[in-house]
C-alpha cells in the first residue's frame, strides 16, 4: 500500500493519502510515527 505525505494544513497538521483515502494528521501524531522510506 502506498502512503503519500501531502501539504501542511492549519495547526501544523499534514494531509496523508493512503490508497484512495485522505486524512489530516496532527503534528503531535506525526512525530509519533516511524517512517521507513523505500525506493519507488
Amino acid at each position: 500500500m502506498r502512503v503519500k505525505m501531502g501539504r501542511k494544513v492549519a495547526g501544523g497538521a499534514r494531509l496523508v493519502t493512503i490508497g484512495s483515502a485522505r486524512y489530516a494528521v496532527d503534528a503531535h501524531t506525526l512525530r509519533q510515527l516511524e517512517v521507513i522510506p523505500v525506493a519507488a
